[in-house]
């Protein structure tokens, strides 16, 4: 079926310095997953941590933002999340 959810993993980094200030940079690598469990092993695999989170995208609309243990996080990460990389935020 087509237009399913899809599972994408999100490296935040910050970006900035003293004099300038700084920001969040949500960066994603354009690969997605079919799953919530392939994202978080994915994630594991490229950060070998917990220092990530996995957005649920349908099409180029984000549905949610999570922490690594797919807890849902913040709007304003979503939004964020979303501004940066040319999709929108919206609910099914």
């Amino acid at each position: 079926m087509e237009n399913e959810d899809d599972f994408v993993l999100v490296c935040q980094s910050v970006v900035g310095n003293s004099d300038y200030g700084f920001t969040i940079s949500y960066g994603w690598d354009g690969l997605r997953h079919k799953s919530l469990k392939e994202a978080q092993a994915d994630g594991w695999e490229q950060r070998q941590s917990d220092d990530f989170n996995v957005a649920i995208l349908h099409g180029e609309v984000v549905l949610d933002f999570l922490t690594s243990d797919g807890v849902p996080m913040d709007y304003s990460s979503a939004v964020a999340f979303a501004e940066q990389n040319d999709l929108r935020v919206g609910t099914r």
